[in-house]
């Protein structure tokens, strides 16, 4: 049943405690194409994310870099109410991305502001609730009592799962790669991928998917990142085709 009209880009739901609501994000302004950018040679240096680098020279002989910026997508909140559609909108950052509910206390949304993970209130506008610093940071999920989080950062070119107290404190990792994987000779020196945590519904467990044996298989570990283990048996995981594009998608939920 269709409870939402066009929206660009809709991503990541998640529902309210209570059931009667969903909020997601979308894609809300931004720039959705490349842009070309200069300046003279004392203008500062590009952006990190700048590509297509050149130098020129003004009529006054003045050096001129320009370098191609790609494009710059903002993103929102949206709340949904699922009996009749009505919805309003929430400022989670510029950079709103997979928002979770706090099951303990539902005024409180936590999602990737772009610039960590930011907590807003559903009734106050001006509440802004920075959790993290961390520009990595993403997909936010609540154990299901709301004492923690489990979320994803990027670390040295691979993802590991966190697990951080609902307020922020308390940070600890949970998965990471052994050093004898990295110095595999098929390896080529590569991180694991670990994304997309959930809690089990007890909160002993945590979901998740990983990238460590060739291909994306669904494994399980303790809330404390202990005994990690495959879910299924490799005849099970033959049968399964799982991809995953990194832009921070939920792909379990444990009910």
């Amino acid at each position: 049943r269709q409870i939402l009209g066009f929206i660009k880009q809709a991503k990541g739901p998640d529902w309210s405690p209570d059931g009667s609501q969903i909020v997601l994000n979308f894609q809300h302004g931004g720039r959705l194409e490349d842009k070309r950018d200069c300046n003279t040679g004392t203008g500062g240096r590009p952006p990190r994310n700048a590509t297509d680098p050149s130098v020129n020279f003004n009529d006054k002989g003045q050096a001129v870099v320009c370098w191609t910026l790609p494009p710059d997508p903002h993103w929102s909140l949206r709340l949904v109410n699922v009996a009749d559609g009505r919805y309003e909108d929430l400022d989670g950052g510029t950079y709103a991305f997979r928002p979770a509910w706090d099951p303990a206390q539902p005024w409180r949304i936590v999602s990737d502001s772009g610039n960590g993970l930011l907590g807003v209130d559903i009734n106050r506008d001006e509440f802004r609730q920075p959790l993290t610093e961390q520009r990595n940071d993403g997909a936010p999920v609540f154990s299901p009592d709301g004492r923690f989080i489990a979320l994803v950062t990027e670390v040295q070119g691979g993802h590991d799962i966190f697990r951080m107290n609902a307020d922020g404190s308390g940070r600890i990792r949970l998965t990471q790669t052994p050093l004898w994987a990295a110095v595999q000779p098929d390896s080529d020196g590569g991180q694991w991928h670990n994304v997309s945590p959930t809690w089990s519904p007890d909160g002993t467990q945590i979901a998740f998917l990983t990238y460590r044996t060739g291909r994306w298989e669904i494994w399980l570990m303790n809330a404390d990142g202990s005994n990690p283990q495959p879910m299924f048996s490799e005849e099970v995981n033959d049968q399964l085709n799982i991809s995953y594009n990194f832009v921070d998608e939920r792909v379990l939920s444990w009910r």
